[in-house]
């Protein structure tokens, strides 16, 4: 009885004996060695760098395990808890072009899937630019392109689904009529009134500069001219009592200013005859048209002849 006691037993201690055997390794495997603590940690932080946010987190479950040394564990959990508040999300909300809200939207990111579905769940994505693709049965699909930047969570995006709006036509102009072209006619003379108004104002400015500038050359001339008067008088007084060299001073004076009494008269009468006319032609045209100014300029005289 006894030899059929062990007979019985052999095969179930043979068979635990087997159990523990494939359990043992399988747990021992499970917890990562102290080489693949530090490696964790060490390519986390090169992908944070490469903005592979959601790779660099799923390295750092490795070395936060409890079988890691303290040091790499205590650097990995910091890590990580650095990257939650770094990974950008978005929540997407849909609706058709009627405004009806839409759940059954799948959303691929750079050409993935990410959800079936749109419940208001935040959608994690690395920082970077992203095109999103939306598809809805029944609907045309809908593109869209963002740029997200690291920290930004929970960002809300609003996508319409349908049919693209019908492009305006712009309407036919309405036919002109008699009194728009009236209007267009009264417009169009207001602003040619305006324009010679600005420049009748400027042609009189011009003209009261002429003008000074003539005056100013006739007092000059008729300065010149008495002192030309008067020197030429002492020199004709004089005679034979004075010596030559004062009559000849007093010739060679009076020859002067009579030139300069001269030029002085014929720049008086250039500007005064500009200034007259300048200031005629900028009165309306009926007047205007009859203007007409001559100057007469003598020694020591000048002479105004017009017809207006």
């Amino acid at each position: 009885m006894t030899d059929c006691l062990r007979t019985r037993r052999t095969p179930f201690i043979f068979s635990a004996a087997l159990l523990v055997a494939s359990v043992l390794p399988s747990s021992a495997s499970a917890k990562p060695s102290k080489d693949q603590c530090i490696d964790a940690d060490t390519l986390a932080q090169d992908q944070r760098r490469a903005a592979k946010l959601l790779n660099a987190r799923a390295t750092l479950q490795v070395c936060i395990d409890p079988g890691c040394p303290g040091l790499v564990r205590e650097d990995c959990a910091q890590r990580l808890e650095e990257l939650t508040n770094a990974i950008p999300s978005l929540i997407f909300s849909a609706k058709d072009e009627n405004g009806r809200d839409l759940r059954a939207v799948a959303v691929s990111i750079d050409g993935k899937r990410a959800v079936d579905h749109l419940d208001g769940t935040p959608i994690e994505v690395d920082p970077g630019e992203h095109t999103f693709d939306f598809q809805a049965a029944g609907l045309p699909p809908a593109t869209l392109k963002l740029r997200i930047r690291e920290g930004e969570r929970r960002l809300h995006r609003e996508i319409v689904l349908g049919p693209p709006p019908a492009q305006q036509v712009s309407s036919p102009q309405p036919p002109t009529t008699s009194g728009d072209v009236n209007a267009q006619g009264a417009g169009t003379s207001a602003e040619a009134e305006a324009r010679a108004s600005s420049s009748r104002s400027t042609q009189r400015l011009l003209a009261w500069t002429a003008l000074g500038l003539g005056a100013t050359g006739v007092v000059v001339g008729t300065v010149f001219g008495l002192k030309s008067k008067s020197k030429h008088d002492d020199a004709k007084a004089c005679g034979t009592t004075c010596p030559d060299e004062p009559s000849y001073q007093a010739n060679e004076d009076a020859l002067k200013f009579g030139n300069i009494s001269t030029v002085s008269f014929i720049v008086g009468a250039v500007g005064l005859a500009g200034g007259v006319t300048l200031w005629l032609t900028s009165k309306p045209q009926q007047t205007s048209s009859r203007a007409q100014a001559q100057v007469k300029v003598g020694l020591g005289s000048l002479q105004f002849l017009g017809t207006f």
